[in-house]
This record gives C-alpha cells, structure tokens and sequence, in this order.
C-alpha cells in the first residue's frame, strides 16, 4: 500500500506510462491483508500478446506488407 502512496505522490507531474497506471492516492488507509487477483484480465493481457506476436510474425514473415501500411495499422490501434 505504501508503494502506491509513493507513485501517487510521484504522479502529480508525471503523465502516462510513468504514473504506471496510479491516478491517485487511495481515499481509505486501511491495509490490506487479503486481495483477489484479477485472472480473467491477465489471462487477456497474456492472450493480447501472444495474439499481437503472431500477427508480427505473419506480416513479417508469412504474407509481408509494406512498412507503411504497417505503421498505419499501428496507427489505427492507438487511435
């Protein structure tokens, strides 16, 4: 809990991946002892990977696209 006391703290001049997903600080001090992991939203990150890596190796290797098109799609995705 401290840690993330830390980056909130941290985070007032900061912005995107340096606040490291922290906003704020939390409104409670109530330490915690117990917590659940959030498994479906991991098992979607590492799926989201592996989905991400396959779709490189067939553009870069099995039906290649120009660089431009690309950098467009990667475009497109952070849009």
């Amino acid at each position: 809990m401290q840690k993330l006391v830390d980056q909130a703290g941290k985070c007032s001049n900061l912005e995107g991946k340096a606040c490291m997903g922290v906003r704020e600080g939390p409104y409670f001090d109530i330490p915690v002892t117990r917590y659940i992991w959030p498994i479906l939203h991991t098992l979607i990150g590492v799926g989201n990977g592996i989905l991400d890596y396959l779709i490189d190796i067939i553009e870069s290797k099995i039906q290649p696209i120009p660089a431009k098109e690309v950098r467009m799609k990667r475009e497109l995705r952070e849009l």
